[in-house]
């Protein structure tokens, strides 16, 4: 609804600053997700959803990345900046 798009506008930049981080580092924005959600260390599991074998193969791979740890940081910062917009939902 019109909540959701507010909140997708609120984060339009960090969106922007997620997909070309993806592409700097050769990923898709799934692959990335899914290594970054995997890089915490309490974290053991990444439930995705696909709808072909096709993503079902591009989410795995990204369970084999280890990301830099500039990538990292640059997660965490975009995270933090975008959950705002999310939490006054």
């Amino acid at each position: 609804g019109q909540s959701t798009q507010n909140q997708l506008k609120a984060v339009s930049s960090e969106l922007e600053e997620f997909f070309a981080l993806a592409k700097s580092e050769g990923l898709t924005g799934s692959q990335l997700a899914v290594a970054w959600v995997l890089s915490h260390e309490n974290v053991s599991t990444a439930l995705c959803g696909s709808k072909n074998p096709a993503q079902i193969e591009e989410v795995v791979s990204g369970a084999a990345v280890t990301l830099k740890p500039e990538t990292k940081v640059a997660l965490d910062r975009i995270s933090l900046n975008a959950t705002p917009a999310f939490e006054s939902a």
